[in-house]
């Protein structure tokens, strides 16, 4: 048997842990809003309106509901921001020093931008050393070096590549040559050691070559595999596709009349509108003369109008002045002796109703 009490102090403890958790989220909801307002008054951030459609801006634009209570919402980022965001839905500009940065504070850095490193401030305002296109915790410690140059003992790529090399890792290893040298076999010789210092030149009638026997640039009047034909007369400047040979347009012509035919519609434009501005008036005045003459020709209709039926008038006033029946006003004949108007019954109609009016 179960004692008393112990099933309602269950129940209260369990209410009242739902209700702790509740509150619990609610300020936490209350408490991330102030300090996003305030954050963003204070700081001046920018939210970028894109990263508000379709999670742009979350890694791999995954967004959802992290945990079960998760004060951010549903669309916070599963995987976080991708470089240059923060916030839990990422839709904050991180500083522009700053190539990523923590995700409740845009001024404070965690990844700068090439040439500058993270100093005591956390801003990225630190230069790196000269010879280094990126740098980690100090100007010294080189990531990435510039051209020509590697990251030897000290990691300051303070090491000069070979004179072939555009790019390396050592002095014996050249990750992409200069313009006239390749990597691999001298002279494509399969008894030949292979190098990967760059030391090998190009042929002469090459200008960049994969190896000695594929050229991918030729000098100016050849073409080829190995760059061993020369280029047709009709060519301009001596210069012919390398695969085939053909005529390579030249770009300043082209460039000539894309720019000969922009200013070519801009006149055509010009006068189109010059034209129209010059008709309206035109067309303006004809419709006024126009309005004019029909009404000239209205007033001109009117006073025939009003003259015609002047004439009626007098008819009529004869006709009941002399009491004659309307049969003996078109007694009139002609010089054959017939009747100049017929008494017709429409005739009489049409007459009495000119009277009436």
């Amino acid at each position: 048997m179960r004692p008393n009490g112990v099933g309602h102090t269950n129940a209260s403890t369990l209410l009242e842990s739902h209700w702790n958790n509740f509150l619990t989220d609610k300020m936490c909801l209350v408490l991330v809003g102030i300090d996003l307002s305030l954050t963003a008054f204070f700081s001046r951030e920018v939210i970028d309106p894109q990263c508000q459609v379709n999670c742009s801006c979350c890694v791999n634009q995954l967004c959802g509901l992290k945990e079960k209570r998760h004060y951010y919402g549903n669309d916070s980022c599963l995987k976080g921001c991708i470089d240059g965001y923060r916030g839990a839905r990422c839709y904050i500009k991180c500083a522009e020093y700053c190539k990523a940065c923590y995700h409740l504070n845009s001024n404070n850095c965690t990844k700068c931008h090439d040439g500058f490193y993270n100093g005591k401030y956390k801003n990225c305002s630190e230069n790196c050393a000269s010879n280094c296109k990126a740098c980690g915790k100090g100007p010294d410690l080189c990531t990435k070096c510039h051209e020509g140059f590697y990251n030897g003992k000290y990691k300051n790529c303070s090491e000069e590549c070979p004179a072939g090399c555009k790019a390396c890792k050592s002095q014996e290893s050249c990750s992409e040559c200069n313009e006239g040298y390749y990597n691999g076999k001298e002279f494509d010789f399969e008894r030949s050691t292979s190098l990967y210092n760059c030391t090998h030149r190009c042929r002469d009638t090459c200008t960049r070559c994969m190896s000695y026997s594929n050229c991918t640039g030729c000098v100016r009047g050849a073409f080829g595999t190995i760059c061993e034909h020369e280029c047709s007369v009709g060519c301009v400047n001596s210069t012919c596709q390398q695969s085939t040979g053909e005529k390579v347009a030249d770009i300043r012509m082209l460039i000539g009349f894309s720019i000969s035919t922009v200013l070519l519609l801009i006149c055509i434009a010009v006068l189109v509108i010059i034209l129209l501005k010059r008709t309206r008036p035109c067309q303006r005045h004809r419709k006024q003369q126009n309005q004019g003459d029909v009404h000239v020709k209205t007033k001109v209709e009117m006073t025939e109008i009003s003259a015609t039926e002047a004439e009626n008038v007098k008819g009529c006033a004869r006709t009941s002045s002399s009491e004659k029946p309307y049969e003996d006003l078109h007694e009139e004949r002609d010089s054959t002796g017939d009747p100049k108007y017929q008494n017709t019954p429409q005739n009489s109609e049409m007459k009495i109703k000119l009277c009436k009016n």
